[in-house]
């Protein structure tokens, strides 16, 4: 695949606007890069105990039916390395012995058998807590030094279509009301686990002015109480690191 194709490529995920183009375009990558299938998946912090997972599938139907209905997607090694990982995964280095339990390799080794003999997973993890995996799959096994080969290309790539993936995905998504300044310090400061009284002493505030604060933003998060919009406002990055106070620390080769 040369580069003219891929920036044409990455212009046409940038427009797409539904799901099922994203598909046809993952598709159209995989033909041209020069894998037999793919599988994107992307989790969504709905929830800590539950996140939501949308799976963009290029692989064999009997492998996607056998794969979902024994809910592999839970002990799934690719899975459990993409969400500790950024950099990208072999699967090949999966199979060692040693690296997985018996229960997760023979997921690995259930997905040989249904035609999916190597891959390589290019994990992302998002912003607002997203992560996700994009797998490029082949029927015959490869040399490291091949996967490695592509690695530099396809991880530019991948940035790319995971943000499109993104954008798609949360379009009908109902966005919560932004917070206030106030609102942003008061949880801020609550994150990193100072009570009230003391929020309320660093901002200059009344203990019940930072009551109020934080009542709004369990309200405006759809929370039911102030740790899990905390929490919500953390993982899905409502609440960003505060750069304005940040101890910055530069290191040279002395």
């Amino acid at each position: 695949m040369d580069t003219s194709y891929a920036l044409d490529l990455i212009s046409r995920f940038e427009q797409a606007d539904d799901e099922h183009t994203i598909v046809a375009l993952l598709r159209q990558l995989t033909t041209q890069a020069g894998f037999d299938y793919f599988r994107l998946a992307l989790m969504s912090p709905s929830t800590i105990q539950r996140p939501d997972v949308t799976i963009f599938n290029g692989c064999p139907q009997e492998w996607v039916d056998a794969y979902t209905q024994a809910n592999f997607f839970a002990i799934d090694p690719v899975v459990q390395r993409g969400m500790e990982q950024s950099t990208p995964i072999l699967w090949a280095d999966l199979m060692v012995q040693g690296v997985c339990d018996d229960e997760r390799l023979a997921v690995m080794t259930l997905a040989q058998q249904a035609g999916l003999r190597d891959g390589i997973t290019f994990p992302w993890h998002g912003a607002n807590g997203h992560v996700g995996l994009l797998s490029l799959i082949t029927s015959t096994p490869r040399t490291r030094a091949q996967w490695l080969s592509a690695v530099p290309f396809l991880s530019w790539l991948s940035m790319h279509i995971f943000e499109a993936v993104v954008r798609v995905c949360l379009v009908g998504e109902s966005s919560h009301d932004a917070l206030s300044l106030r609102e942003l310090e008061v949880c801020r400061w609550a994150a990193e686990g100072k009570q009230t009284s003391d929020i309320a002493q660093i901002l200059g505030i009344t203990p019940r002015t930072v009551t109020f604060h934080l009542n709004n933003v369990v309200t405006k998060l759809g929370a039911s109480s102030k740790c899990q919009a905390i929490s919500w406002a953390l993982k899905q990055g409502v609440v960003r690191l505060n750069v304005e106070l940040a101890a910055v620390a530069n290191v040279d080769e002395q």
